[in-house]
């Protein structure tokens, strides 16, 4: 099996969503990551990451790489960490997401399961919508939303849970590196160990799909506010495609159950935050 000798680091950017940012943290470090990349893309000058995070900074164990007022793409966050950061394994993640292990103690330890030429792990997704809740809550986001969406849930296109991040281990070469995955000659595999072929660049196939071993809980919606605050406000400074992706009709009840209540507090909240 593999030796690992250098760092096994977390690459995220954060916008707008910092209220979990300490929780965050606090999850990847105590799974074993040596350090957490923070890309601050935020517009807000009332937002300072840094001052939440400042003892993680004094023990190197955050280091936050400045991108407020500045167009972000997931693709160029990516290529430029992948090229110009030292580490040997890199999972790349968003603020929302956190990643659960079943079997390991900790991420070195799950890695030393793949042998020495593994270099690509697809993880797959374990979506929860907004469990019901409109309003933000103050508290931990894996204690507020506990129920995650049915494991066969999908839309005409996909299942949802089989969206995948990646945990890369660093490699010269000829290599396409998107929002998900890389692309080049090698195998992917899935947190079980298999050899796998994506089915796109973001996405398995589902009877490749596990939650044996590893998976990722992703909180992409959370309640209606934070939708509001968070995405819907995200898109709109980013003016881009990201406005049609971040939409109350395709996205959030794509995930969630449309009521009366919510359809009534959505402008309340467009009003508030954007």
């Amino acid at each position: 099996m593999g030796n690992i000798d250098g760092d096994i680091v977390i690459s995220c950017p954060i916008k707008n969503d910092n209220e979990y940012l300490i929780e965050f943290t606090e999850h990847y470090l105590n799974l074993g990551f040596d350090r957490i990349y923070f890309y601050d893309n935020n517009d807000d000058d009332s937002i300072q990451p840094i001052d939440i995070l400042i003892n993680y900074i004094m023990h190197d164990k955050v280091r936050i790489i400045n991108y407020r007022n500045m167009k972000f793409d997931d693709e160029t966050h990516r290529n430029h960490f992948f090229w110009n950061i030292d580490f040997e394994w890199v999972l790349f993640v968003d603020d929302d997401e956190f990643l659960e292990l079943k079997k390991h103690n900790n991420v070195r330890e799950f890695l030393s399961t793949f042998n020495e030429g593994v270099t690509k792990i697809a993880i797959n997704n374990l979506h929860y919508g907004d469990n019901e809740k409109c309003y933000y809550e103050k508290g931990r986001v894996q204690d507020i939303f506990k129920k995650p969406l049915p494991l066969d849930s999908y839309t005409e296109y996909f299942t949802f849970n089989s969206a995948i991040k990646s945990l890369l281990k660093k490699t010269n070469g000829i290599f396409q590196l998107n929002g998900h995955s890389l692309i080049d000659s090698k195998p992917y595999f899935n947190a079980n160990n298999k050899e796998i072929t994506l089915r796109d660049f973001w996405n398995i196939n589902d009877n490749e799909v596990t939650y044996d071993t590893a998976y990722i809980k992703h909180y992409c919606t959370k309640s209606l506010e934070e939708f509001v605050k968070c995405k819907i406000k995200r898109a709109k400074s980013n003016n881009d495609i990201y406005s049609s992706r971040f939409d109350i009709d395709s996205y959030y009840f794509l995930y969630n159950k449309r009521t009366q209540e919510k359809e009534e507090l959505i402008d309340n909240f467009i009003e508030k935050y954007l």
